[in-house]
């Protein structure tokens, strides 16, 4: 009880700060996309009509994503949007405090309620002085505290404000084909992606979408058509870039060069669920290359373990493969990858015939992303290697 009640006091605050968010923004006509509660490893996930909530292990932070829309006030909507969060916990730690002051007055309070009201009322105010500190951290300062982003909001010009409305159109349709592809929704998926765009940046991001979604419905040919045109688009893109661009920042070289890593990563996916020895071997080049891979952007990083742990054990490399993808399993990912990296370890204890912890890290996986389609192609390649352990295993002796 005195260890768990300060975590518990933490997770609850962070809930209520984000759901303030949340609500702030879906009252404000803001487009709520996810919300994430925690950091760490993710251990849930669901969906709240488009939105889609995140419980993580640890209960350090939180995230709300928003598309902003609508022109009409936006700097003041964003304002109030960032503002909401700090100003519901500051609500609480005060209505803690007054009933934390009343409780040493009184005695009808037990010492576990004196020091349960004490502990919340600390966390309160700390969680409530953290989110004013204006403050960012992360690489390239990617993370910035609600405070910091109040005066970021407060200082947006109008070029900047054409620059966050101009982003809309293609947020929002990356925003419908995601919630539908992850929710099992194909025909949905394939009717927001639409036709395919112009621009290069746009047509990598379009083929990358439709990669995936040509991989359930069509196939692993339909799949690589579109992975290599995702890469022509890509080269096209980079090589424009280097040639007629100013200097890029270092945040713009590390996007770059995440574009790159992901395309990879991409490849040596559909190419180790190809019957061919040549492409196989591709895979297998692909995922060698990223042992022992560096670096700040822990995402990639597991999605490169995860993918080698999948080439090895489609090239027979059982035990090399669950090692990988168990490191992987330690990893923050999306929740759905999490659910892929869950399903491929299912995948590898049956090819070893391991019944009860391929059951275990299925429920897992259904957990994670129970409608994901490319989590449904991995189940019934393990109910295939499950039948095949099956039959291989020697008849019990008859005593």
């Amino acid at each position: 009880m005195w260890f768990t009640l300060p975590v518990v006091t933490i997770a609850l605050l962070i809930v209520v700060h984000e759901a303030a968010h949340a609500l702030t923004g879906w009252a404000l006509r803001f487009r709520v996309t996810s919300i994430d509660i925690g950091g760490g490893p993710i251990w849930s996930a669901f969906w709240i009509g488009a939105a889609k909530v995140t419980l993580a292990r640890w209960p350090t932070h939180g995230f709300v994503h928003v598309v902003r829309q609508h022109r009409r006030f936006l700097r003041t909507r964003m304002v109030l949007f960032f503002a909401a969060g700090p100003a519901v916990t500051i609500a609480c730690a005060v209505s803690l405090h007054v009933l934390a002051s009343r409780a040493r007055i009184e005695t009808t309070w037990s010492d576990v309620g004196s020091f349960a009201l004490t502990t919340s009322t600390f966390y309160a105010w700390a969680l409530a002085v953290a989110s004013m500190l204006p403050m960012r951290w992360g690489r390239h300062g990617l993370w910035r505290s609600d405070m910091l982003q109040v005066f970021d909001a407060l200082r947006l010009d109008e070029a900047r404000i054409d620059a966050i409305l101009s982003s809309v159109p293609a947020a929002s349709r990356r925003a419908d084909y995601w919630a539908a592809f992850l929710r099992g929704h194909l025909d949905r998926a394939a009717s927001v992606l639409g036709p395919r765009p112009d621009a290069a940046a746009e047509r990598c991001d379009w083929h990358i979408d439709a990669s995936l979604l040509a991989f359930v419905r069509d196939g692993l040919a339909a799949a690589m058509e579109h992975q290599r045109q995702a890469e022509h688009a890509a080269t096209c893109l980079l090589g424009e870039l280097e040639r007629t661009g100013p200097k890029p920042t270092p945040a713009q070289r590390a996007a770059r060069h995440r574009l790159t890593r992901v395309l990879q990563v991409n490849r040596a996916f559909f190419l180790a669920h190809s019957d061919v020895p040549a492409e196989l071997a591709e895979a297998a080049a692909l995922a060698e290359r990223w042992r022992g891979s560096s670096g700040a952007d822990t995402t990639m990083r597991a999605a490169e373990m995860r993918t080698r742990g999948l080439v090895l054990l489609h090239s027979g490399r059982v035990g090399a493969g669950i090692s990988e993808l168990r490191r992987a399993l330690g990893s923050t990912e999306e929740h759905w990858l999490r659910a892929l990296g869950a399903a491929y370890l299912a995948y590898g204890h049956a090819l070893r015939g391991e019944t009860r912890k391929t059951r275990r890290y299925v429920r897992m996986a259904n957990r994670l992303s129970p409608a994901n389609p490319l989590l449904a192609v991995r189940l019934r390649r393990i109910e295939e290697a499950l039948q095949a352990a099956a039959e291989r295993a020697p008849l019990p002796a008859i005593r």
